[in-house]
């Protein structure tokens, strides 16, 4: 067994079993992708629905998309100078706080709720789910 400077044996770094790390990237996360997990970013971008054009981008390391929807419409407010009227966004957006924020501002919304998480999309056993996105989203109608 080598020896160190002051006499005592060298103890040879081993990394635990689990244990990763991205020693040229640290920031970036492992993320579930449709061929099983890569070392990556999550990336969210607002699209102008009229002219085709990027008006906003967030990068984040965390893997869902929760949490970043009025961030993007804020940075979408400040590069446009205007508030969106309407916004499409998938269930991955969904919270019950942004929903209020976006009806406070006037902004028209096509986001429904994630029906695989019971606590964002509040669901009522017994309640099909478009009733549920009808109630949760204020919308009347058949």
């Amino acid at each position: 067994m080598p020896w160190t400077e002051r006499g005592r044996s060298a103890v040879k770094a081993v990394p635990k079993d689990k244990a990763q790390r991205n020693f040229t990237d640290p920031e970036s996360r492992i993320m579930p992708s449709k061929d099983g997990f890569v070392q990556a970013y999550n990336v969210q971008s607002v699209v102008d629905e009229k002219c085709q054009i990027i008006v906003a981008t967030e990068v984040t390391n965390s893997p869902n998309d929760a949490g970043v929807l009025r961030t993007l419409v804020e940075m979408a407010e400040q590069n446009t100078g205007r508030v969106p009227k309407k916004l499409s966004a998938d269930a991955g957006y969904y919270a019950q706080d942004d929903v209020v924020w976006l009806e406070e501002r006037g902004v028209m919304r096509i986001l429904r709720p994630d029906v695989k998480n019971t606590a964002r999309s509040r669901y009522v056993p017994g309640v099909g789910f478009r009733s549920r996105i009808h109630r949760s989203n204020g919308w009347h109608g058949s």
